[in-house]
């Protein structure tokens, strides 16, 4: 339905939360409390928001579903910013930076230090705000050589494809030229 239905989007996912609640599908609940915290924030209706996304939290630390948990960490962080809750963000941001590196996702670790970076010279730690704007840099420079990396490796794989193709054929018309010998 879009971003601009955000009434009937948000009832789609409270009438999904209600099913997946009602046969106990815990781990798909998370997905909607998820869902619908980012359309109460969007909506500016910043308690609503936070009682979801802090759910969906729960929800994916009970369950070890790291990806979603940093997703909805980092949203509610955004959150904490808008609304001016500076500790409640300094400390979330610290947590889901410790887990990013950890599990090395590069993109949620990038976004968390833009975050903290903008948390920073709100405060004016102007130093602070600098390394963090620093690492967001150096972090982005690491997905940057990842997708080099992944790109190489596509191109290296292909040549090795074409390599081994051109081998083939090549004994191919080797045993087409000793059959007309032996002939």
């Amino acid at each position: 339905y879009g971003l601009q239905d955000f009434e009937q989007s948000a009832e789609l996912h409270k009438n999904a939360l209600a099913i997946r609640l009602e046969n106990d599908l815990t781990f798909h609940s998370s997905y909607s409390y998820h869902n619908l915290g980012l359309i109460y924030k969007v909506q500016g209706e910043f308690a609503e928001a936070e009682k979801s996304l802090r759910q969906a939290i729960t929800i994916r630390k009970e369950t070890n579903f790291v990806k979603g948990l940093v997703a909805s960490q980092l949203e509610l962080a955004d959150l904490y910013s808008q609304t001016g809750q500076v500790n409640a963000e300094s400390e979330l941001l610290l947590a889901l930076i410790s887990v990013a590196k950890k599990e090395k996702k590069y993109t949620t670790l990038s976004k968390a230090y833009k975050l903290q970076t903008r948390l920073y010279q709100k405060q004016q730690l102007f130093e602070e705000a600098f390394h963090a704007l620093q690492n967001h840099q150096e972090i982005l420079e690491k997905i940057q050589l990842n997708i080099n990396d992944a790109e190489l490796t596509n191109y290296i794989n292909k040549l090795s494809t074409v390599t081994k193709d051109l081998n083939i054929l090549s004994l191919n018309k080797a045993n087409e030229i000793n059959e007309l010998k032996i002939k």
